[in-house]
């Protein structure tokens, strides 16, 4: 919050007052349009109109007024911020850079226990297997993945997390922000095909986990570390298991059988429900 102008957290505080206790998930701004506010997998208008001079200043502040030092992350879209939350950015593409920004999307992560430990018990009655986590953007994969490695890790794996993105240990200066557990290794930033044979190559993990499978060398990381005898945890965008029958680089991926298990999750009356099914 101490990002933003004082007039958008004016705004959010409102939301938040009229909605009760929901946890922030993701606030879009817009230029010329009304900024919105997403919590519990709901969005709800804030009456505040964005101009550009307000994403110039969010993206100033938020790189510490440095924004060359961050341009890897930048040419890709984005920026990290503390803590595991990060800007994603439209933009006009120029070069090697951004000009002219249209929309931020400030997506805040949430770092806890989804499950109870009697559903994980009953989702892996013989322990790990190899596990995809399906949803459409903004559902929550990317908290179950976490809690599943902070909850593998404790009960004995060695864990290689692929973090391109810094989102899922959120490092900081080589410490992580989030607590995956005390037997979890962390590669970040590159791509995932690369800390993925980092990790293989180096750390010897029981199980690889790295977010969203989106590229042939995303999937190829997978296949890699399956052909090596190596356990996979891995989130991919799609509503249900049929769906990935109709994207050629998922349906490949469910025809090498990498994957044994999935994990569903779907939004019923803006709260999360977890189905687990045979791959």
């Amino acid at each position: 919050m101490a990002l933003l102008p004082e007039t958008l957290r004016a705004a959010i505080y409102k939301t938040l007052g009229q909605i009760g206790n929901e946890g922030i998930e993701e606030i879009r701004l817009r230029v010329g349009k009304e900024m919105l506010v997403r919590c519990g997998g709901r969005e709800y208008a804030s009456g505040v109109i964005i101009k550009q001079a307000l994403l110039k200043e969010i993206l100033a502040k938020s790189s510490d007024y440095s924004l060359y030092s961050h341009e890897e992350t930048l040419r890709s879209g984005w920026l990290p911020l503390p803590d595991g939350a990060r800007i994603g950015i439209a933009a006009r593409i120029s070069g090697d850079g951004l000009r002219d920004v249209s929309s931020l999307v400030i997506r805040l992560p949430y770092s806890g226990e989804v499950w109870c430990e009697k559903d994980f018990l009953t989702a892996y009655p013989e322990g790990f297997r190899n596990t995809l986590i399906l949803s459409p953007p903004g559902w929550g994969k990317t908290t179950l993945l976490r809690d599943l490695i902070r909850r593998f890790s404790f009960s004995g794996k060695a864990i290689g997390v692929a973090d391109d993105r810094y989102e899922l240990a959120a490092v900081c200066k080589g410490v992580p922000s989030f607590d995956l557990g005390p037997r979890t290794d962390v590669v970040s930033g590159g791509n995932k095909a690369r800390a993925a044979m980092m990790l293989l190559r180096s750390l010897s993990p029981d199980v690889i986990a790295f977010d969203e499978i989106t590229a042939e060398e995303d999937m190829e990381a997978a296949e890699n570390a399956a052909f090596l005898g190596v356990g996979l945890l891995a989130t991919a965008h799609a509503g249900e298991i049929s769906d990935l029958q109709n994207r050629k680089l998922y349906r490949n991926l469910l025809e090498s059988h990498v994957f044994s298990l999935a994990i569903v999750i779907r939004m019923e009356e803006g709260k999360r429900k977890y189905r687990v099914e045979k791959l």
